[in-house]
């Protein structure tokens, strides 16, 4: 392909550049739920991206502090990257209590009509911390730095963000779907306009998950390919 869905620009350098998601959450997941297809798809749904540095983040409940090293800390109200002052704030401390802007050193753009979910990476095993505020970037027409939000939770100990771990998980999402006249259109039906034959057929099947498996992989291998 001469270009695809999504493309990166790399305004920070960094040395771990996007990559697909894993099915396997890099490895992270246990091996039996690492055979269960949903699990699978759902974890590989996506490009990773990774933070250009370690950070460390001290957190006190109202006020934080940040170090790469651990060995100097710094009051964290809004910091750039090393040698990028013309750039973006790396970290930003917002007004809402323990809430953290990040920029990834990352700029995104889509096919026109094409948004991103911004999202912690899907069953990666995540240290706890903090909990990353997910967000839908209308990314055909934003031109502007991949920012993500986190909330700081622990207090008393040092937080830390490691550069070789996915940081946040990108997924391509149709804009249409997240449109509130899509969203608000949906219905519920009485239990007896079930398809039960089918209901049935799929609990007959509960001890045969490589069934599923299978006939989802044969759909996607059906789907037509982009040009």
């Amino acid at each position: 392909m001469d270009h695809g869905l999504i493309t990166f620009y790399e305004l920070i350098p960094n040395p771990r550049p996007p990559m697909r998601a894993t099915k396997s959450a890099g490895g992270t997941l246990p091996d039996r739920h690492h055979r269960c297809e949903p699990v699978r798809v759902a974890s590989g749904f996506g490009w990773y991206v990774f933070l250009p540095l370690d950070l460390y983040i001290l957190f006190d409940g109202m006020e934080a502090k940040w170090s790469f090293d651990e060995e100097q800390w710094f009051a964290l109200d809004s910091i750039c990257y090393p040698d990028a002052q013309s750039y973006p704030p790396f970290l930003v401390m917002t007004e809402d209590h323990g809430i953290l802007q990040v920029w990834t050193g990352l700029v995104v753009k889509t096919e026109p009509n094409w948004s991103v979910l911004v999202r912690q990476p899907a069953n990666y095993f995540q240290p706890t911390g903090y909990q990353m505020l997910e967000g839908v970037i209308e990314t055909d027409h934003w031109t502007g730095p991949l920012f993500t939000k986190v909330r700081l939770l622990r207090t008393g100990s040092r937080i830390f963000f490691p550069a070789n771990r996915p940081f946040a998980q990108i997924q391509p999402v149709p804009r249409e779907v997240h449109n509130d006249r899509f969203l608000n259109t949906f219905q519920m039906k009485p239990p007896e306009e079930l398809d039960w034959d089918a209901f049935n057929k799929t609990l007959s099947a509960r001890a045969k998950p490589s069934e599923y498996a299978a006939a989802a992989r044969r759909r996607s291998r059906d789907d037509p390919q982009p040009a």
